[in-house]
């Protein structure tokens, strides 16, 4: 028997794939039992592992599930807390934009691709189409069917903890945006010299004060929401 070129003894004449069984008329009465993890060839009582694409093959209906899961969300007929039909606009909006921040247009397209190919598309067509593995394809099929168009986004990652007390550096810089730069004395010359000349408080002069540099003021700033608006310039006639 031979599968995809490997041969386990005696030759194949006819395969048909039928999970949860797959069956191959053989000579002898063999029966392919296609387990979760592995599949088992069991010929006179004796079993050997077969190729991986066997195997593949044999879980090809519970790939087939996501798909049509997805495509029973997005029908007129789905329930109100199980439909998807809204978040499916969100993403056909998100596809027309220029920009893929995060990856999130490429999602949307793999969604749109799904809903546009119907009961005729497969998992592995759309994997082909959108040039990307088929685990992928199963993997935000399956998270838009639970949560909808927010279950695309990336959570929340925590990333590198902080190294400074951004609570007190807030309310420092909150107190030194009441006041303005002249009115503020500090024992370095050169700050202070800097700080008579200014009337308008700058990222640049606020992270001297503090000590940071200014790309992490810049973004402590950006996370707690506050904002530094300097006065508009009035242009002379």
């Amino acid at each position: 028997m031979s599968v995809r070129g490997h041969s386990f003894g005696r030759g194949i004449i006819s395969c048909k794939f039928s999970p949860p069984l797959l069956r191959i008329k053989m000579g002898l009465d063999t029966t392919f039992i296609a387990a979760k993890n592995q599949a088992y060839c069991k010929c006179d009582r004796k079993h050997m592992r077969i190729h991986p694409y066997a195997k593949r093959n044999a879980m090809s209906q519970h790939i087939s599930v996501v798909l049509t899961n997805f495509l029973a969300s997005i029908s007129p007929d789905a329930a109100p807390e199980k439909s998807r039909l809204q978040d499916l606009e969100l993403c056909r909006v998100q596809v027309r934009k220029s920009r893929d921040r995060h990856g999130i247009k490429r999602r949307c397209k793999l969604i749109v691709a799904a809903a546009d190919m119907g009961h005729e598309g497969t998992i592995k067509a759309l994997s082909r189409a959108l040039n990307t593995d088929v685990v992928y394809v199963r993997t935000w099929l399956s998270r838009f069917v639970a949560h909808g168009f927010s279950a695309l986004k990336d959570a929340p990652r925590s990333g590198r903890p902080s190294k400074h007390d951004e609570l007190a550096i807030i309310e420092r810089v909150q107190k030194l945006l009441e006041t303005t730069p002249n009115e503020v004395t500090v024992d370095d010359p050169e700050l202070q010299t800097a700080l008579n000349k200014k009337k308008v408080w700058t990222l640049t002069l606020l992270s001297k004060m503090e000590q940071l540099p200014y790309t992490s003021l810049r973004g402590i700033l950006h996370r707690n929401k506050i904002v530094i608006k300097p006065k508009k310039r009035v242009r002379r006639k």
